[in-house]
């Protein structure tokens, strides 16, 4: 798979209206504590997005694993739903299989502070990279006949099973610009099957404490 790089290099530090880039240093007792509560930070330093004050994504180890499916799956035309600080980007426009990628972002002030370093710093994107701003629940592409081989859809900053009705309802709506005569073609959003798993588990979960209660 195309390596990942780092954002640090890529993204510097600022701030753009509602939208800002900071430089994160994680010391060793840093990574350490994560490791702690279930998290994987390696030392060194992040680069993180945040949007009114609020973190929405970072690059780190644990954030790159959770976006691999959709770097091995991206090939042909690429649609990807949410910048954020372009980790996931910069690996899918170096791929020779990438023809092109559509990037739909909600924060006008997120696309001016991003894409500007993303062109840049990666050669592919003058021949490849559109970047549109657009909400995930109510954009629709400028061309009708538009099709994309691959989809991916990345709009939620936090873990969480509530995410997931959202989920669904926008793989129904992007779905119909799916190229259904590509065999490869992929539609997918980001920890979906993590979070289905977590779901069971809640469920489960919650079932035998039903049962328990029962029994007494």
């Amino acid at each position: 798979m195309t390596p990942w790089e780092q954002m640090v290099d890529v993204v510097p530090p600022g701030k753009q209206g509602i939208a800002e880039v900071r430089h994160v240093v994680v010391d060793e007792f840093s990574a350490r504590s994560a490791a702690a509560r279930g998290e994987y930070l390696r030392p060194g330093t992040l680069a993180q997005l945040y949007v009114k004050g609020g973190l929405m994504m970072s690059d780190g180890a644990q954030e790159r694993a959770m976006n691999c499916q959709a770097v091995r799956e991206a090939h042909g035309d690429v649609l990807v739903v949410g910048l954020g600080i372009g980790m996931v980007l910069v690996p899918i426009l170096r791929k020779a299989e990438v023809r092109s990628v559509t990037v739909v972002e909600k924060f006008a002030d997120v696309v001016a502070l991003v894409e500007p370093h993303i062109r840049r710093h990666v050669e592919e994107a003058a021949g490849k990279l559109e970047v549109v701003v657009g909400d995930a629940f109510s954009w629709v592409p400028s061309r009708s006949a538009q099709r994309w081989q691959s989809i991916y859809l990345d709009i939620w900053p936090y873990i969480c099973t509530d995410n997931l009705p959202e989920i669904a309802r926008l793989k129904r709506g992007f779905r119909r610009w799916l190229d259904k005569a590509d065999p490869g073609a992929w539609i997918g959003a980001w920890i979906e099957d993590a979070l289905r798993a977590l779901k069971q588990r809640e469920q489960r979960a919650e079932r035998n404490r039903g049962s328990y209660g029962w029994r007494v």
